[in-house]
């Protein structure tokens, strides 16, 4: 005798669980891209300021001299 699948709330379950999964890799996937572009708004604050200290020392340097 072979027993039938059970379709009970579990498939049901499993079905909400991956919609719910679904949505939150959405979400995460939005959030990445938004942290992505904020890292690199960061990245190039920071060249600008080492390019502007690098700008600085040079200047001491020739008033030093």
């Amino acid at each position: 005798m072979s027993k039938k699948p059970k379709a009970t709330k579990n498939k049901a379950n499993d079905v909400e669980t991956k919609k719910a999964n679904r949505e939150k890799r959405k979400t995460l996937a939005a959030q990445l891209g938004e942290l992505t572009i904020v890292r690199a708004k960061i990245a190039d604050q920071l060249n600008q300021v080492t390019t502007k200290c690098n700008q600085l020392a040079t200047q001491m340097e020739a008033i030093e001299k």
